[in-house]
Order: structure tokens, then C-alpha cells, then sequence
């Protein structure tokens, strides 16, 4: 829901979006209709507020916390999507710290921690585990190689 000034059908000049899901706020400029300039993302009973810079309706910022759908990302961002180094929190808990490419987890190094403690750390490919890693159960080591 879009509470601010429209103009010939779209939103024009300083607005505030509230989101259907949770109440969350994303207060900023609006030029012809689309986010504009930094933006600032606020939560409902949060103590936080997240800055957000976007071009032309395109999330541009750098260093930001990013939110879709109770995924937490943290690093940079390119064309609004995860790009380069960045830590992904899922909604059960489970991180992944590595590499994105274009929102995708894509080769390198990395470590993905699991909701139960179990990690994986080691090296990745196209998304997937390949070469050498180390499995971790709760501090102890299960796999090496």
C-alpha cells in the first residue's frame, strides 16, 4: 500500500510503501512512478532502520541488507541482486557465507552452515559442493577430503 502523492497515475516525490506481509515500510523518493535515491527500509517492533539506494525502480546499493520473502542477505548488490562477496540467512536459520553472481551462489569458496549446526566448508561450484571441503557436525569434524 502506497500512501504519498500521485501525479498523472504515478507515484511522485516522497511516499511510503507498506508491505502486505509484516507491515514493513519502505520510506523514499518517487520519480515517475519508480524508487528513486535512498530509500529507507524500516520493521515493525525493530530498532533498525536499513538504508537502501535504488536507480530508476533498481535496487543499486552497496554494503545493504537486502529482505525477500524472510531471506536476510547481507553484502553487495548489483542490478538488485546478490554480486560478490555476501552471507545469505535462510528462514529456519541456515546461512551461506561465499561468492554471488548475479543472485547466485557460484564458484569458490564458501561455508554453508545448516538450521541443525551441521556445516559444509570448502569449495563450490556452479552452486553445488566440488573439491575439497570439510563437513562439521556440531563442532566435530565428520568429513575431510
Amino acid at each position: 500500500m502506497f500512501k504519498g502523492h500521485w501525479e498523472d497515475g504515478l507515484k511522485q516525490g516522497t511516499g511510503v510503501y507498506t508491505y502486505l506481509n509484516g507491515g514493513r515500510m519502505l520510506v523514499g523518493d518517487y520519480v515517475q512512478g519508480k524508487r528513486h535515491g535512498v530509500h529507507t527500509l524500516m520493521y515493525p517492533n525493530a530498532s533498525c532502520e536499513i538504508p537502501m539506494e535504488y536507480a530508476n525502480d533498481t535496487l543499486v546499493a552497496h554494503n545493504s541488507v537486502h529482505f525477500i520473502e524472510d531471506l536476510v542477505y547481507e553484502g553487495t548488490l548489483l542490478n538488485g541482486a546478490y554480486h560478490g562477496q555476501g552471507m545469505l540467512t535462510y528462514p529456519d536459520g541456515a546461512q551461506f557465507v561465499g561468492t554471488f553472481d548475479k543472485g547466485q551462489i557460484v564458484s569458490g569458496s564458501g561455508t554453508f552452515r545448516f538450521a541443525d549446526g551441521t556445516s559444509y566448508t570448502g569449495e563450490w561450484q556452479k552452486g553445488k559442493k566440488h573439491g575439497y571441503g570439510t563437513f562439521y557436525f556440531k563442532g566435530a569434524t565428520i568429513f575431510e577430503g
